[in-house]
């Protein structure tokens, strides 16, 4: 059978038991806001369109926190073609082998560089997904490779990775809603850390003159999209010295559970307006026909959500942004909340893949203009 290998941060609490890895709803570290990273294999079974997608008993590794550089590592370091020429001399060289020894790795650096060599082997963009409510780690991990798995059946080759907040990954009783809001909230200062890695590891790329020609893109769901509010601020707020990249090609904002109006350039509160900072384009897919954000505006007294009508004023948002009714699309079998057609309808993923392929707002097929920025998706039956 088929598999897919995805690479994943998270901030959950775990334990490692004789049969793997055992991930709780709870932050591991909330007073440092750290994260820990890994890698998973998800097994496929089925014909691609009609697949199911389970988490492979035993595949879940854990990167070593930091780890000390062994003498291999430090011989690479000192044979690379990017050191200065000085280093070829013997005393420069045995300086330099010695100052590497010392040196500790940090799993997210070795993670991270794993990513960029699959990237470049295979050519594809990278792309970070952050769940939504009532996801555990192993149903979040699995809607990973599914994503990877029905953009592949489009033709877009993509490597996902995951960053999994420890979300209780139950619907009942109805307060686990407001449990799984506080551990997104909460769990923004280390998604914005693991953000501030990925952007200071670019940069070292590029410095050491090997940067990936590959893109990356971000996408959000549900309240992944409240959680992805507080990254943002955090990045903005605790990372502003180190200065901010357009680390992001495509922002993909999926049924976000988020205020109507948190991309509105000049609202007082700072909500997600930041995005446009770190993303080149966002893409608000929404759908007054979702019965999950329903519940999130009637039933915990939310303001009207993001994800059900999409930006409250197109023209107090930044001009990057574009949005794209799903309504006529959001149904999907399983799924009585019409919540996940994001990776579930042919024509939502048929839509994203041909924005990663570079087609513009207005050539992409199946697109209904509606206004200026504006976009609704037909169905095909």
């Amino acid at each position: 059978m088929a598999q897919v290998r995805i690479f994943f941060a998270t901030n959950r609490k775990f334990r490692k038991r004789a049969d793997g890895v055992r991930f709780e709803a709870e932050i591991n570290k909330p007073i440092d806001c750290e994260f820990r990273v890994g890698r998973a294999d998800i097994e496929l079974d089925g014909q691609p369109g009609n697949r199911s997608y389970a988490l492979i008993a035993g595949s879940v590794h854990i990167y070593p926190e930091r780890r000390m550089r062994s003498d291999a590592d430090c011989e690479a370091i000192v044979k690379r073609d990017d050191l200065p020429a000085e280093i070829a001399f013997p005393k420069a060289r045995e300086q330099a082998l010695e100052a590497a020894e010392t040196r500790e790795r940090l799993g997210s650096s070795e993670m991270f560089a794993e990513i960029q060599t699959d990237m470049r082997a295979q050519a594809c963009d990278a792309l970070l997904y952050i769940h939504g409510f009532n996801n555990s780690f192993a149903d979040a991990i699995e809607a990973a490779a599914e994503l990877a798995d029905r953009y592949r059946g489009e033709g877009v080759e993509l490597l996902v990775v995951l960053f999994s907040w420890p979300s209780e990954g139950k619907l009942l009783p109805p307060n686990r809603y407001f449990s799984d809001r506080t551990a997104a909230e909460l769990s923004g200062m280390a998604i914005g850390r693991a953000l501030a890695r990925l952007r200071d590891l670019l940069r070292d790329f590029a410095r050491l003159g090997q940067p990936c020609q590959q893109r990356l893109h971000l996408m959000a769901h549900s309240m992944g999209n409240y959680a992805l509010r507080f990254a943002v601020r955090a990045l903005v707020w605790q990372h502003a010295a180190g200065g901010l990249l357009p680390v992001f090609e495509h922002a993909f904002l999926m049924a976000a559970d988020a205020d109507d109006d948190a991309l509105e350039i000049d609202d007082a509160l700072p909500k997600l307006q930041a995005l446009a900072r770190i993303a080149q384009n966002i893409h608000v897919y929404h759908s007054k026909g979702d019965r999950a954000l329903w519940a999130s505006d009637w039933t915990k007294g939310n303001p009207d959500r993001l994800g059900a009508r999409g930006p409250r004023n197109i023209e107090r948002v930044d001009e990057r942004v574009t949005a794209i009714d799903c309504r006529k699309v959001d149904e999907t079998e399983g799924d009585s909340g019409n919540h996940n057609y994001f990776r579930r309808r042919p024509e939502v993923i048929a839509d994203v893949a041909a924005v990663l392929r570079g087609l513009g707002p207005e050539e992409i097929e199946n697109r209904r203009a509606l206004a200026p920025r504006r976009f609704r998706l037909d169905r095909k039956d």
